[in-house]
């Protein structure tokens, strides 16, 4: 992943709301690869080199 707003992940349905610097262990899953456990590490939205505003002005599903 990259910051700016390359490829991501958007989590749905979250129990608790996630804060800065907190982190949490997650699994990806992969056609041709299978599993790979990661552990994520939650920044804030001005820790990408692009701004917040901007990111959410593009996305589109």
């Amino acid at each position: 992943m990259r910051p700016g707003g390359g490829y991501h992940l958007m989590l749905m349905n979250l129990v608790a709301p996630l804060r800065e610097g907190d982190s949490f262990p997650m699994t990806l899953t992969f056609a041709e690869r299978g599993e790979i456990d990661i552990r994520v590490q939650v920044q804030s939205a001005s820790d990408g080199s692009a701004d917040a505003g901007e990111l959410l002005h593009r996305h589109r599903h």
